[in-house]
């Protein structure tokens, strides 16, 4: 016969994975073993809970273990329970076969009695030999003898589990015995919820205003660019100039200087690129009377289309038209990457096609970078849904990518999100329905609804109404009772008990069923608040 699987739970081995336990057992039987003071052993609803999830997964449920308390609570969820210390195999007795040398032939088989006699002289029955006719029956000619022959060291084995079953049963009952369970139904009460709320990085502390609660609130602000190239699909004849970016620095004076559109950059070697708009040149800085200069970036296209201008980054660019003044040397310019999309002819470029899907590709990649760094930046704080925006600040195609046939993609976002602390939200639900009134009871469980949020993303605020149910139950402090009951006859126990403000109901229960009061030890006595 198969053996069914056996499943051994650890001392501390709750419910949740006894459980998980027997699901993920196969098989249609399952034996658990639970060892001693397990935590499933604190109530019978454990081994209640156990025998509906095996039955429901239709499974046959059996347990063993060396803890009465288990045993019996197994018993009375209805479930098959046995120790496995006293369930033993019985052994068969054993026989020698011992061979006889041949009698004298006999004309009829009779059975013999061999004597055997003691050290005090007196006989001794110690093997009876069956003797056999050689003649009647040729085929049998010897003569065989069953010894019984006590085994010593068999009994020493047994006396020896017995003696150890029994010190382990006193043991288990001195380490178990006897029992306590306080199990109290305590009052409850259900109070509705229908606050405003506002939230907002404007307040510090938590606060009201005209009848709504004004909590803290924190908008964490993320930005970010992308660069990516994407094949181009169409074909075109163009006359493109190549352009780029530099760093203008003024390492002249303090006073700002200002440089029209169209303003002239020359590289070392004689290549003109023009300032696709005006700009400032902040003011140097003197420190202590030398001048660190100052500096702004600027695009810049070439004079002239064609390959020739898609040039590498360059070390200094002069403004042609300070030449022969001392501004000359005092404004210049530095290109750390190189200048690009100078062509002259046929060459590939984006469709409308490729330019909106490469526009969503990026797009997408740069939201979901910029959301991850700002769900790090939230931490624990609570997001709802609908608290974040995600906003393109740049977007532009360049023609001429990285390789041939390409076009690049460019994007800036930013990404704002609201959030709060939800525990501060409820704390000053509680308060507001409490008042000053907080002792004698405390919050059993809360649920709230959010509705109908708006968000001012440049503010950091959120307005909504917050919804639900509080409920509060009668606040018992356990550490005082279970000090005030040990020790304590039935009789006072049940007293004590009565007399709890805030109960509904409670029971007492002593195990064994001898025991008449509650154990001194606080490791016998259990208390249990529903």
């Amino acid at each position: 016969m198969k053996e069914e699987p056996k499943i051994f739970l650890g001392r501390t081995d709750g419910l949740d994975a006894a459980v998980d336990k027997i699901l993920h057992t196969r098989g249609a039987g399952v034996t658990i073993n639970i060892p001693k003071n397990s935590a499933l052993g604190s109530s019978v609803s454990n081994f209640q809970v156990l025998k509906r999830e095996s039955l429901t997964a239709g499974k046959k449920l059996t347990i063993e273990s060396v803890d009465d308390r288990v045993l019996e609570l197994a018993s009375l969820a209805k479930i098959t329970a046995s120790n496995p210390v006293f369930m033993r195999t019985q052994e068969k007795p054993s026989m020698d076969i011992v061979r006889r040398a041949p009698k004298p032939e006999r004309k009829s088989a009779k059975l013999e009695k061999e004597v055997r006699v003691n050290d005090e002289g007196s006989e001794t029955d110690e093997a009876v030999s069956l003797c056999i006719d050689t003649k009647a029956f040729p085929e049998a000619h010897e003569r065989i003898s069953f010894e019984r022959k006590p085994s010593r060291i068999r009994r020493i084995i047994l006396l020896s589990v017995i003696f150890l079953s029994i010190a382990g049963a006193a043991w288990g009952a001195y380490t178990q015995l006897p029992r306590a369970t306080v199990t109290l139904e305590v009052k409850r009460r259900e109070v509705p919820v229908n606050e405003s709320v506002e939230i907002s990085k404007k307040y510090g502390e938590v606060s009201s205003s005209a009848g709504n609660l004004l909590i803290p609130g924190e908008l964490f602000v993320q930005k970010g660019n992308l660069l990516m190239d994407f094949p181009a699909s169409g074909v075109a004849k163009v006359n493109n100039k190549a352009n780029g970016t530099i760093t203008i620095y003024n390492a002249y004076s303090s006073a700002p200087q200002q440089l029209v559109a169209l303003t002239r950059f020359e590289t070392p070697d004689g290549k003109i690129f023009k300032l696709d708009k005006q700009i400032t040149v902040p003011g140097a800085k003197i420190v202590n009377g030398k001048i660190e200069p100052s500096s702004i970036d600027a695009t810049v296209t070439a004079s002239e289309a064609g390959e020739a201008y898609n040039i590498g980054p360059v070390s200094k660019w002069t403004i042609p038209g300070f030449k022969s003044t001392p501004r000359f040397a005092g404004f210049y310019g530095v290109s750390a990457l190189g200048m690009a999309g100078g062509v002259v002819g046929e060459r590939s470029v984006p469709s409308a096609e490729d330019k909106t899907n490469g526009e969503k590709k990026v797009e997408d990649a740069l939201h979901a970078s910029l959301e991850k760094l700002l769900i790090a930046m939230a931490g624990p704080y609570t997001a709802l849904p609908g608290s974040t925006r995600f906003v393109i600040t740049t977007d532009n195609v360049q023609l001429g990518g990285k390789d041939e046939g390409k076009f690049g993609v460019y994007m800036e976002g930013e990404i704002r999100k609201i959030v709060f602390d939800e525990t501060t939200l409820k704390n000053a639900i509680v308060a507001k329905i409490q008042g000053s009134n907080t002792k004698g009871e405390k919050v059993a469980d809360m649920a709230l609804q959010y509705g109908g949020p708006t968000y001012d993303f440049q503010e950091g605020t959120i307005d909504m109404r917050a919804t639900g149910t509080v409920t509060f139950a009668a606040d018992i402090d356990t550490d005082t009772l279970k000090t005030n009951l040990l020790g304590a006859d039935e009789s006072s126990a049940r007293n004590s008990l009565s007399e709890l403000q805030g109960l509904n109901n409670g029971t007492l229960e002593l195990w064994p069923f001898w025991v008449h009061s509650i154990p001194s030890d606080p490791a016998k006595l259990t208390v249990v608040i529903k």
